[in-house]
């Protein structure tokens, strides 16, 4: 039931997103030819702090048990992550303006021990699920190199240690550069839901 929300909600999201862009682009479609129309990439981004603050403890959880019973039950440690791994399907409707739409994956994990031994059990994995269109904004253009800025909103699913969530969630990058043209390199600095810090990634414009 929560997955098939989550769902309805990321296809509302991507489906009005399109219908914004798509009339950006009708304005544009008899101004100067882009040199390309589409691109994708590929990038990382080290603090997911959403879902470190709702993960980043094992303890935190103690709250889906009953307080006695978590006394003697199993523990976790220290729970991990890896970081946002983001791939990003973009297209462009102007030189300054392009709409990507982007699935993301955070994993989690954290080991179990007994709370009798102290010894290992086991090891709880998760992972956080997110999809974000976003809208970005491009104020240099030159032919090797882009500044933007970025805007976006999705939604995430998350499970982890037999719990499942969604969340609505939001994402600003008020400074990212490319390099390269055709194949290039970027670098971005952001805070939100996705990552708080920067991204960097390679990707490929067609």
């Amino acid at each position: 039931m929560i997955l098939r929300h989550a769902v309805k909600a990321a296809v509302s999201v991507s489906v009005l997103s399109l219908l914004c862009a798509s009339s950006v682009y009708a304005k544009d479609k008899n101004g100067e030819p882009l040199p390309f129309k589409y691109e994708v990439r590929a990038g990382w981004g080290g603090y997911p702090l959403s879902d470190a603050s709702l993960y980043g403890s094992a303890d935190k959880m103690y709250f889906l048990s009953p307080p006695l019973a978590s006394m003697y039950a199993d523990y976790n440690g220290d729970t991990y992550m890896t970081g946002t791994f983001s791939a990003e399907f973009a297209f462009h409707f102007r030189k300054w303006f392009s709409l990507s739409l982007g699935l993301n994956a955070n994993g989690i994990y954290s080991k179990k021990y007994s709370a009798d031994t102290g010894l290992k059990t086991g090891t709880d994995r998760g992972v956080v699920l997110t999809f974000m269109p976003q809208a970005r904004f491009s104020y240099l253009n030159r032919e090797y190199v882009k500044l933007y800025s970025s805007v976006g909103a999705g939604v995430s699913y998350a499970t982890f240690q037999n719990t499942y969530s969604t969340a609505i969630c939001l994402q600003l990058v008020p400074v990212g550069v490319t390099v390269g043209k055709k194949v290039f390199g970027f670098f971005e600095v952001g805070a939100g839901s996705l990552y708080v810090g920067c991204m960097a990634g390679i990707g490929c414009r067609f």
